[in-house]
């Protein structure tokens, strides 16, 4: 899956924030079906320039899709088996899985890193 069409132009007055924590610039993409990242400096001519013009405007859009039950049903029982996996990997004393949790398993540097504790 992936957004062709979709993009996101914004502007952050803390930009270092998005790179804080376990992949919080990974995770909005990957909620965003984006696979391909650009990050410019306000100093850029391009930045300059739009942030300049008259007619831009901010435009914010939310989007919320309500997923089908069956979907809701099926997202439960994957997470209830990443939980599970989880609990019984955490009994192994050889195992140091630090802090994956459940919330972390969409992102792929979760899969890497169970891959390297294991």
């Amino acid at each position: 899956v992936g957004n062709h069409k979709g993009f996101i132009r914004a502007i952050s007055d803390m930009p270092d924030a998005l790179t804080r924590g376990q992949g919080q610039l990974e995770k909005l993409m990957q909620r965003c079906f984006i696979s391909d990242l650009e990050i410019w400096p306000r100093i850029r001519k391009d930045v300059q320039d739009c942030l300049r013009d008259e007619e831009w405007q901010q435009d914010v859009r939310q989007i919320s899709l309500e997923l089908p039950q069956d979907v809701k049903d099926i997202q439960a029982h994957i997470l209830n088996i990443v939980q599970s996996t989880l609990v019984q990997l955490q009994k192994d004393p050889n195992l140091d899985l630090g802090h994956l949790q459940v919330r972390d398993s969409v992102s792929p540097a979760f899969e890497a890193e169970l891959r390297q504790a294991i």
